[in-house]
């Protein structure tokens, strides 16, 4: 621990502060007005349903883990205990976790002798990525898994400085290792990364034991058990489906991407930098080496979303700002800024902003509260426009994935056995569809032209097309990304 006369160097600053000030104001400003993800929508959704009694894959399906929705069940919950939209509750928990997140690692690292000197800047790279960058993707499970791994990763800092933490602050600790462990299976690479590098660097195998990922590891095992007596179903049913078809259907990395080649430019840099130094800068090494455990990540998803890149690009971003900070040529740092600059500014360029208000609009044309279902792979509107329409979404399912996997996997099958399986599942995912639409007579429908024109598909199957025929068009050529929807209400409108 140092003392607290050097405690004093890392105190923030008027123009520190003022930063700090200005992140939050942009933020608000910025994100409060923002439309809601339309990932974040459905977890909404689905944890009103559950709190309503719904069974995890029998009232609803859900190809995630139940820590998925655990995360926002809470903010759910209590926007429904006082009264107020759980749009506005996530986004005020997400506000919370930032704060929190951010005030932990301030207190972690300023404990640290080698930390103390650009912990300020840091923690304002950190707000500024928290509470700014992720736009759209605010309050995606990838944005709380960065927040979550900033105290983690801070500890293990503390630990290859020599400093003894106090026990409060090893659990919150843990409890961020943990947490974001669990809300994505794949984070668990993530997680082992600050311990594993502590023990690299320092050359001390205890580290890989330290407490904190100790109780982050029993946290994760714990929360197994649990989701496996919770919820049963979703190692039944939703399991099997997602390596069945979700799994299998790897997408082509958008390896081109300016964000991916900037990334990596930046790791190069930072350990081309600690190799020429050795063992003097731990805080870069470190997280360089979670950006490259959430790269591993996004490699197993293999479904090159944007924002699965976020926690990779947070990682990079601070790794930079520290070397930056530690970095005495001008040269090395004029190129460090840049690479900074070209991380934090790449979500501007390449995160074209969505508008669900038209949708919204045309939802809510056909009265309060209507029933809403959509027939397609996928729509980013879909769910955030129901929800602005004030709509009740009565499907059981997101999307029809399912059956786009199956469609773009046919005859792809490893086996016969694996081909048989997922024949299974599509018609499986079939007949849940058909069931919410002839049982549950939406009075709207979300049906997909492009880019692949899922009512020709549907409209083909005798079954689908005489449901199909109490409907007619109302509006046309709603587009999110690459995916364009048709609008279709029933007529005459049902009770």
């Amino acid at each position: 621990m140092i003392s607290p006369a050097t405690r004093t160097n890392a105190a923030f600053s008027a123009v520190d502060r003022a930063a700090l000030a200005a992140i939050a104001i942009v933020s608000l400003v910025m994100i409060v007005p923002q439309q809601m993800n339309w990932d974040v929508s459905w977890y909404i959704i689905i944890c009103e349903r559950m709190l309503d009694g719904a069974i995890y894959g029998v009232d609803f399906i859900e190809v995630n883990p139940p820590a998925a929705l655990w995360l926002y069940l809470g903010p759910v919950a209590f926007a429904r205990a006082v009264g107020i939209s759980a749009e506005a509750a996530v986004i005020a928990f997400t506000y919370v976790v930032m704060v929190g997140s951010c005030w932990l690692t301030w207190r972690l690292l300023r404990d640290d002798a080698d930390s103390h000197a650009w912990a300020p800047l840091f923690i304002i790279i950190a707000a500024l990525m928290f509470a700014i960058l992720p736009l759209r993707d605010f309050a995606q499970r990838e944005h709380f898994a960065q927040m979550l791994l900033l105290p983690y990763a801070a500890i293990a800092l503390a630990r290859i400085g020599g400093a003894k933490p106090a026990p409060a602050f090893v659990i919150a600790a843990a409890v961020c290792g943990g947490v974001m462990a669990s809300i994505k299976p794949m984070f668990v690479l993530a997680a082992m990364a600050p311990p594993l590098t502590a023990a690299v660097y320092a050359r001390n195998w205890r580290l890989v034991f330290a407490p904190e990922a100790c109780g982050a590891a029993v946290l994760f095992f714990g929360y197994v058990v649990a989701a496996f007596l919770l919820h049963p179903d979703f190692f039944t049913q939703s399991l099997p489906l997602v390596f069945s078809l979700y799994t299998a259907d790897r997408w082509p990395f958008p390896f081109l991407q300016m964000n991916v080649l900037i990334w990596g430019v930046g790791l190069v840099v930072v350990f081309g930098i600690w190799a020429k130094r050795r063992f003097d800068a731990p805080a870069p090494v470190l997280f360089a080496a979670c950006s490259l455990a959430f790269f591993a990540s996004y490699l197993v998803q293999a479904k090159g979303f944007g924002y699965h890149l976020m926690p990779m690009l947070l990682a990079l971003v601070l790794a930079l700002a520290v070397q930056w900070r530690q970095t005495r040529g001008e040269v090395v740092r004029g190129f460090l800024a840049i690479l900074v600059g070209a991380v934090v500014g790449a979500p501007f360029v390449h995160t074209p902003r969505i508008d669900h208000a038209l949708l919204a609009t045309a939802i809510a044309a056909e009265g309060a509260n209507v029933k809403v279902m959509l027939l397609g792979a996928s729509l980013p509107s879909a769910h955030p426009a129901a929800q602005m329409a004030g709509a009740q979404w009565v499907s059981r399912l997101p999307a029809a994935w399912a059956l786009e996997a199956h469609r773009r996997l046919d005859g792809s099958g490893p086996s016969q056995q694996a081909q048989v399986e997922r024949d299974r599942h599509a018609a499986a995912t079939r007949a849940i569809l058909l069931e919410d639409l002839r049982d549950n007579r939406p009075d709207v429908l979300l049906v997909e032209r492009a880019p692949y024109d899922w009512g020709a598909e549907l409209a083909r199957d005798r079954e689908f097309a005489l449901q199909l025929a109490h409907y007619h068009p109302q509006s046309a050529g709603y587009r999110a990304f690459d995916y364009t929807v048709d609008v279709l209400v029933r007529r005459p409108k049902l009770p």
